[in-house]
């Protein structure tokens, strides 16, 4: 099939997960013309919508939005260990940074990934692989950019450049990233495990300085993700007014307990409305990281992650909004293993495939602001839509399966073998 958007396309499949939480439908049909979902139904096509139609059967297949990994790292190469990625990101220049960045967006968009955030790069070499997607040279998904994370001097990720230490720092830092045409802020709340030296369980940033960068970045019209490992930096981050908080660990400030999960402070960030992001595919790779490419998870292989399951059932309980993502980049954690993590979300968290689909399409694009237009399979959304082999409703390893990515009514993969396999 041509690239170019058909005039009118119409899938057929066997089943249709659109995204708002609806029971599955069998048998659907969509229609897709000049980019954008025109219609959904089921069994035979209204004859008003044949003309001129070209058809695309998907026997056996599972229709769904186009997934939305929010918090990948397109310039890191998903080493062995985190020093092996701090090497490599130190080794290579801009050039170099740019042909990974490039070729991991289009091991996303393999993936049935359709709408990537990037959650810091170097130099800001995300920016230029978006516009060679939205120009045509590369196939990829739709591109949200932060450039380089706002971090302290000595802070977590500190290699990727962009240093500030004061209020006018973190206001210029802000009006940096967004005069080079970030799509939104990160900020590095607190420390990280992948930076030596820098303490996850403690703040970076005074709250003063956690707010200034919200206000600024709100007053330029963009929205503020937040690495956030350490529960100490949760209720600044509240009052700062950040829109999602990355991670969202819980650490304890005392090394000698691990977790420190506050019923209460939950309650205030279910009541924000902010998205916690929660970077799932980590867990699949720390469980098995002798594997190269695990089948399937084992309960009996979560014990040791118990007062995870637990944390983040109370999170759902209490009403938090939550979405799943990657990471991808970091230490083992690859570009085409997405899916991994609503494995983990689904195996081991509780969460039922629906759930964790509209975890993975719906709930992020709210929380990027971009609900109006991607993330559900309605009429008149942007035709971002994936085919996966079997019945993604009930086994969530379908979406392994990736068989069609389409991005704005464009079909940019059609594939015979599951992500990973030769076609």
């Amino acid at each position: 099939m041509s690239d170019a958007v058909a005039r009118r396309l119409v899938l057929r499949a066997s089943r249709l997960i659109d995204g708002t939480g609806a029971a599955p439908a069998d048998d659907p049909v969509l229609v897709v013309a000049n980019g954008r979902i025109e219609a959904v139904c089921q069994g035979e096509l209204p004859p008003a919508l044949r003309e001129g139609a070209v058809f695309l059967d998907l026997p056996g297949q599972t229709l769904l939005p186009g997934l939305i990994d929010s918090h990948v790292h397109l310039v890191f190469d998903a080493g062995p260990d985190h020093a092996a990625v701090r090497r490599r990101l130190a080794e290579e220049d801009d050039q170099d940074l740019l042909l990974r960045a490039l070729h991991n967006a289009q091991t996303l968009l393999r993936a049935g990934i359709t709408t990537a955030r990037d959650c810091g790069d170097r130099s800001f070499v995300t920016l230029k692989a978006r516009r060679a997607i939205e120009e045509g040279l590369f196939p990829g998904p739709r591109l949200l950019c932060s450039g380089p994370p706002i971090t302290t001097t000595a802070g977590h990720l500190h290699y990727c450049g962009l240093r500030a230490d004061s209020l006018d720092g973190v206001r210029r830092a802000v009006r940096s990233v967004v005069e080079r045409g970030a799509d939104h802020v990160k900020i590095v709340a607190t420390g990280g495990m992948m930076t030596p030296g820098s303490n996850p369980r403690r703040c970076q940033f005074s709250p003063e300085e956690l707010k200034a960068a919200a206000d600024e970045a709100h007053r330029l019209g963009k929205r503020v993700a937040a690495h956030l490992l350490g529960v100490e930096g949760i209720q600044p981050c509240l009052q700062a007014g950040i829109d999602t908080f990355e991670h969202c660990s819980w650490l304890a400030c005392d090394e000698e307990q691990e977790f420190d999960f506050r019923p209460e402070l939950a309650r205030e960030i279910a009541r924000s409305g902010i998205t916690c992001g929660h970077t799932m595919v980590g867990l699949y790779r720390d469980l098995l990281p002798d594997r190269e490419a695990p089948e399937a998870v084992q309960v009996e292989q979560l014990e040791q992650l118990r007062a995870l399951q637990e944390r983040f059932a109370r999170m759902r309980e209490l009403g938090i909004r939550m979405m799943l993502s990657s990471d991808a980049g970091v230490a083992r954690t690859r570009f085409d293993r997405f899916v991994d993590g609503l494995e983990v979300a689904v195996v081991a968290m509780g969460m039922s495939p629906l759930a964790a689909i509209e975890a993975s399409t719906r709930v992020p694009a709210e929380a990027l602001g971009l609900g109006d237009e991607i993330g559900t399979l309605v009429p008149g959304k942007r035709a971002d839509i994936v085919a996966v082999k079997g019945d993604a409703s009930a086994d969530i390893t379908a979406l392994k399966r990736v068989s069609l990515v389409m991005r704005d009514g464009r079909v940019l993969h059609r594939a015979s073998a599951p992500v990973g396999e030769a076609a």
